[in-house]
């Protein structure tokens, strides 16, 4: 998993060995964040809004789930327990204000859930009432668009955040993966080898445009999911596990993607 800061200069990259390293993306120079006193393979990275903490998953070495955590993202202080459900539990994002974390949770009650990072004592996750699996909050915190399957095949919905409400179908043909743009204007989403983007109309009443292709990673009858994420500047990264690899030694960086398929089409940016 991976997951770019706000600011777009540094990238949480955990990897195969179970470690999470902080990547400085302009001097090109990489450090392992520290343990926080808890022993366990870290995996599954999500950056806050703020850029001041990192949420992720620690895997009990003694096979016992796998519960989320929240540290300093200059790996300073201690990983704070954020939830201590049996089975596995993965972060999804953040709300906008950097005060919750959304997740996942694979136990004996499934589903999305919310949990502050702020409060003192336990923590205290509360469900949510939207059925989803990978999720992000909008900038502006009134949706939580997501994937879900229960058609039959991933595709992405938009609920209002935190409450539920009506069900608004954004992906016909398969999705997974939502990312928002710093904006908000735009919803990302990946399908196997594809990268698409929907145009978020503004103003109270929700308005979206049909998802459009941004571009192909690799063959697309390799059905491969790729990792991806979205900084301010709506630059994708992709990154992709290499077997064995321990650490990785080398990012792709796919920016500036509607110049390049202008130039390539010989038209104007796409959805134009």
């Amino acid at each position: 998993g991976n997951s770019v800061s706000p600011d777009a200069q540094r990238l949480a990259v955990a990897t195969w060995d179970g470690s999470l390293w902080i990547y400085d993306l302009s001097r090109g120079t990489r450090l392992k964040l520290a343990d926080g006193g808890v022993v366990g393979r870290r995996n599954r990275p999500e950056w806050s809004p703020d850029g001041t903490k990192i949420a992720y998953t620690i895997e009990d070495p003694d096979n016992d789930g796998a519960h989320l955590y929240v540290q300093a993202a200059d790996g300073t202080g201690d990983a704070r327990l954020l939830s201590a459900a049996p089975g596995e539990t993965y972060a999804r994002g953040w709300t906008p204000d950097s005060g919750e974390v959304v997740f996942f949770q694979y136990s004996d009650i499934e589903g999305l859930f919310r949990v502050s990072v702020a409060e003192d004592g336990p923590p205290q996750p509360r469900q949510l009432p939207i059925q989803g699996s990978r999720s992000a909050v909008s900038p502006d915190g009134r949706w939580l668009a997501y994937d879900s399957g229960t058609t039959g095949r991933s595709e992405i919905y938009l609920q209002p955040f935190p409450d539920g409400g009506a069900v608004v179908p954004v992906s016909s043909r398969g999705g997974i993966n939502p990312r928002w743009s710093s904006s908000g204007t735009q919803l990302y989403y990946s399908f196997g080898c594809q990268f698409f983007a929907v145009d978020i109309g503004p103003g109270p009443e929700l308005e979206f445009g049909a998802p459009r292709l941004l571009f192909e990673h690799c063959d697309p009858s390799d059905r491969r999911n790729i990792g991806f994420t979205v900084d301010s500047e709506d630059r994708f990264y992709l990154l992709e596990a290499v077997p064995e690899s321990g650490v990785v030694t080398s990012l792709e960086l796919v920016q500036n993607w509607d110049q390049v398929l202008s130039e390539a089409l010989g038209e104007g940016r796409p959805g134009d």
